[in-house]
């Protein structure tokens, strides 16, 4: 790990399987990880320097199978994850120094969705969409959005032009656009109308 004050880079080893997904806190030095070690972490920045070489998470949610995606909201305070168990799971995670972390975090929300992409596409990943909803693909040919109590709310289609799978997808806050990779075309929705190629 490299510091400003430094340019040393030090290795630590965070004791886990392969990492499918790595996201950053948006205003705290905090890091979520997914991992087929069916874990998703939270670690804390500042004490990745270990006398040992290793580190322990500050939180932690264990999946029945491999979680394949981890992130923050846009306010920090919950994180999404996506496991291949065929689960998306929601968790309030708040940093306080005068409580210890929990290194064992229940979801608040559990919302039973088809995770198995086979090997050909890319692995669903749940985000959110501000505080209160989410969005993934599906592997009927939309993206889901969820609202953040598991509920569906709305799915994004276009049988005309969108005949793969939007495995990839993201949200742009300040737009308010949601654009859907499938193969070889983007698909951009927006509040103001249904799609756009």
């Amino acid at each position: 790990m490299r510091t400003s004050s430094s340019s040393s880079v030090e290795r630590v080893a965070i004791d886990m399987k392969k990492i499918s997904c790595i996201d950053s806190h948006p205003s705290k030095a905090l890091l979520v990880t997914s991992s087929l070690d069916r874990t998703a972490r939270i670690w804390d920045l500042r004490q990745m320097k270990s006398k040992n070489g290793s580190v322990k998470p500050i939180a932690e949610q264990t999946c029945r199978l491999s979680v394949s995606s981890g992130y923050f909201s846009p306010s920090g305070a919950k994180v999404i994850t996506t496991g291949m168990d065929d689960t998306i799971k929601v968790w309030d995670y708040t940093e306080t120094p005068k409580t210890k972390p929990s290194t064992s975090e229940k979801a608040t929300v559990v919302t039973k969705h088809y995770n198995q992409t086979g090997r050909w596409v890319t692995n669903f990943r749940a985000k959110f969409i501000g505080e209160n909803h989410f969005h993934i693909g599906n592997m009927k040919r939309s993206v889901d959005i969820y609202a953040e109590n598991g509920v569906l709310v709305r799915q994004l289609s276009d049988d005309e032009h969108m005949t793969a799978i939007p495995a990839v997808n993201d949200y742009h806050p300040g737009h308010g656009e949601l654009a859907a990779g499938t193969h070889g075309k983007v698909h951009i929705y927006s509040n103001t109308d249904d799609s756009r190629q």
